[in-house]
């Protein structure tokens, strides 16, 4: 102090910043990466499930990540297959409903197109299998009499004239021969 001036001295405790801990009056600990600072900044914690965290600060993981495991330094993608659209889980769950996630690290499954159905794993969609149509991820066989329109493959439309047919697909009647009527 200049002369004539009182020495300055704290008039209160404040709490260590986030990414420190200490005691005594000192924060001389800095959390290492995968770790932070307690409520009362006494010692550093690992970062909680749902979390990751370098710098001594931890964040949620963000949609379409996640972290099942306390103290790391990244969150997980999603596999393939799986989605999970919300901050801070500890899972990502696996595409239904005719949904497909094609990459790593999706928030949302998404829909196939018509035409297509999701493969077995849910990871990509594969168009429908001869004499059927798809909408909207759904594939189903045609009745008698229909085959699938070509190249949508989106509907079942009648066979055209001069062929019949069972379970969505249509042949040529032959020679000396007719469809019969439904």
């Amino acid at each position: 102090p200049q002369a004539g001036q009182q020495p300055v001295s704290p008039a209160a405790c404040a709490l260590c910043p986030v990414n420190k801990a200490g005691s005594g009056g000192f924060c001389q600990v800095t959390c290492e990466s995968g770790f932070t600072s307690d409520e009362y900044r006494r010692s550093c914690t690992p970062c909680a499930l749902g979390s990751s965290g370098t710098g001594g600060f931890c964040a949620p993981c963000q949609p379409g990540r996640y972290q099942n495991e306390e103290g790391r330094v990244s969150c997980k993608r999603c596999q393939k297959g799986t989605a999970q659209p919300f901050e801070g889980r500890t899972a990502c769950s696996p595409c239904v409903d005719n949904r497909v996630a094609p990459q790593v690290g999706q928030p949302e499954c998404q829909e196939c197109p018509n035409g297509m159905e999701p493969s077995a794993d849910n990871t990509r969609c594969v168009p429908c299998a001869e004499g059927t149509a798809g909408i909207e991820g759904v594939c189903f066989e045609c009745d008698d009499g229909e085959q699938p329109n070509d190249p949508e493959l989106d509907q079942c439309i009648p066979c055209p004239p001069g062929t019949a047919g069972l379970g969505g697909f249509c042949d040529l009647c032959p020679d000396g021969r007719q469809p019969t009527e439904a």
